[in-house]
């Protein structure tokens, strides 16, 4: 407070006040994402579901990807949840994106689907060469102020 000192006492705790508003919506808002993301981590066999398969009538290959996120936070939280299935010399096949908005002290879950045909797999290599995702998931809170993105990158999907 040293260099407010030819400043009115008002001023002085007005400023005081403003930062400890920030602190505080900055302890929420790591608390609000720290929660949601050790949700995920804690039991990743829960929260993440993977389902692959081939349709018979469409002859088409799909992969469905759930997403169960938890807010035990005290404020809004914005989910992003995104993924791209490519080649292993880096051309994007397959982008899907989904988000929601979690209010506290609640659960949602985000899904993507992707889905090749029988050419496609061909038409890539995947029958040689198995394809790779790229998965993306962001937390941000207060009016998305702050935020936090986890990125995991060049999943190999299938192969021998």
């Amino acid at each position: 407070m040293g260099k407010y000192k030819y400043v009115s006492f008002g001023l002085r705790v007005s400023i005081l006040a403003i930062d400890l508003c920030i602190l505080v919506l900055f302890s929420l808002s790591l608390y609000t994402i720290s929660t949601g993301l050790m949700g995920i981590m804690s039991n990743p066999n829960e929260s993440i579901k993977i389902d692959l398969g081939f349709n018979d009538v469409s002859r088409e290959y799909f992969m469905i990807i759930r997403l169960n996120a938890v807010n035990n936070g005290f404020v809004d939280m914005n989910v992003k949840f995104d993924a791209s299935i490519c080649t292993a010399s880096g051309v994007v096949v397959r982008s899907a994106s989904n988000s929601t908005t979690i209010p506290p002290h609640s659960l949602k879950t985000l899904s993507l689907k992707f889905t090749l045909t029988e050419s496609d797999v061909l038409k890539y290599g995947f029958d040689v060469n198995p394809p790779y995702m790229n998965m993306g998931l962001e937390f941000r809170v207060i009016s998305n102020l702050f935020g936090l993105r986890v990125d995991i990158g060049n999943v190999r999907i299938g192969g021998g």
